[in-house]
C-alpha cells in the first residue's frame, strides 16, 4: 500500500511542468520571453535574473551575462538567447570558486 502511493505522488510531482514566463511576438513574429527580476523559467529551464545588472545566475554557478544584444527593450529575450544563457549559467563556475 505505501509503495503505491509513492508511486502515485511520484507521477503527480514529475507530471507538474513549472509556468512559462509571459511572452509576446517579436518583430520578425519570433517569440520573446518578458524578463523579470528574480526567478524567469522557460520550457523548465529556470534561473535567476538580476535586473540590475544584467545577469543571469543558477543556485551554486556564478552569475553569467547574456549574449550581447539579446535582451530587448522592455525587458525581452528570444527563446534562442534565453536557452543560450542557460546553457552558459549551468557550465559557469560554481559559486564556491571550482569548476564543475
Amino acid at each position: 500500500m505505501k509503495a503505491s502511493c509513492i508511486v502515485a505522488i511520484l507521477l503527480i510531482v514529475t507530471a507538474c511542468d513549472v509556468p512559462n514566463n509571459p511572452t509576446h511576438a517579436g518583430a520578425s513574429g519570433s517569440t520573446e520571453i518578458q524578463l523579470q527580476d528574480g526567478r524567469n523559467c522557460w520550457d523548465n529551464q529556470c534561473m535567476r535574473y538580476n535586473a540590475r545588472n544584467g545577469s543571469f545566475s543558477i543556485s551554486g554557478h556564478e552569475s553569467v551575462g547574456a549574449p550581447a544584444g539579446s535582451i530587448q527593450s522592455g525587458g525581452y529575450i528570444s527563446v534562442s538567447a534565453f536557452q543560450q544563457t542557460f546553457i552558459n549559467a549551468n557550465r559557469a563556475a560554481s559559486s564556491g570558486g571550482k569548476d564543475r
